[in-house]
């Protein structure tokens, strides 16, 4: 989201809405200099706009690193991850909520099951907005906007695009890892097929072929990879969307995929760098996964915020 002010009478921007508030910690701006952002009416006041206390001292440069200065330096995982902790202060048992609720839901439309048929399209009716409003949820948390528990549910005013849009990634992961399938379940066929009476009479002794486990591990490993891949690749579709609602569904597959290029080992190595974590979460009796994930989710929208801001 990107901001103009107006400092010493004059027009500025845009500049991203952190950036806006670093100055202002920075003491660069004060409460009456007039911002406007799109989709306002007019030009505001600072502190009219960011709702600030009367007499509420600003933070030092130390507290608020603009995030173009930290663009800068390159934004390692650990200060992406220091960005998402940062935003999380006070705000960890909101997120960690939010987190529960979206599970919550989503197992309450699994269980929808039962019911013939339409059941079976709850699950896929709820996920992709809800996939959207929690996303929504994180971003505006890493770049301090107010937000509330009820963003979560704000994916369903775009029902039908954000719904369009969770089935075509799901079709594109699906069927990429089938199309990876395809040479494992060949050569695996082809051994059965010249063996078909090994294999009636003793299959475990057959199953040992080397072509056949070949086979065997290509049908595992290959379509593992390659969903991984898709997966990361269209990583960032439910922020795009989230970002610019009017965007559609193709370019925000490419613009996922424009930002990915040459990501996916930073990003790997990012979401993996949580691991430990989540341990820590299993280990408080599952209550911490809670905790976990929305500091795993903070990072991933501070990771996305970052990266938007450079290509």
């Amino acid at each position: 989201m990107e901001w103009f002010y107006e400092k010493n009478g004059e027009q500025h921007g845009p500049i991203t809405e952190i950036d806006l508030k670093g100055m202002y910690g920075n003491g660069e701006l004060t409460r009456s200099n007039l911002v406007w952002r799109e989709g306002m009416a007019d030009w505001t006041a600072f502190g009219a706009v960011f709702e600030l206390e009367e007499g509420a001292p600003q933070k030092s440069a130390s507290t608020i690193v603009p995030r173009s200065q930290r663009t800068q330096r390159g934004n390692s995982c650990g200060e992406l991850r220091a960005d998402a902790w940062d935003a999380l202060s006070g705000n960890w048992l909101m997120a960690a909520l939010v987190i529960f609720l979206m599970q919550v839901v989503m197992q309450a439309s699994s269980m929808a099951a039962i019911i013939p048929l339409i059941g079976l399209l709850v699950p896929i009716f709820v996920t992709g907005p809800l996939t959207v409003g929690m996303y929504r949820y994180f971003l505006r948390l890493v770049r301090r906007e107010p937000v509330e528990i009820g963003e979560l549910f704000s994916g369903f005013t775009l029902w039908l695009k954000h719904t369009g849009l969770f089935l075509l990634v799901t079709f594109i992961i699906v069927c990429s890892a089938m199309v990876a399938a395809i040479p494992g379940g060949a050569l695996m066929g082809v051994v059965v097929a010249n063996n078909q009476v090994l294999f009636e009479q003793s299959p475990d002794l057959a199953a040992q072929d080397p072509l056949f486990l070949t086979g065997l591990v290509l049908i595992v490993l290959l379509p593992t990879l390659v969903a991984t891949y898709f997966w990361i690749r269209y990583a960032f579709v439910y922020f795009i969307v989230a970002d610019e609602p009017e965007m559609p569904v193709g370019a925000i597959l490419r613009r996922s995929s424009q930002m990915m290029q040459g990501q996916v080992w930073k990003f790997s190595w990012l979401m993996l760098s949580y691991t430990g974590w989540f341990i820590l979460g299993m280990l408080a009796f599952f209550v911490g996964i809670f905790w976990a994930s929305a500091y795993w989710m903070a990072g991933f929208a501070a990771y996305y915020d970052d990266l938007r801001e450079r290509v």
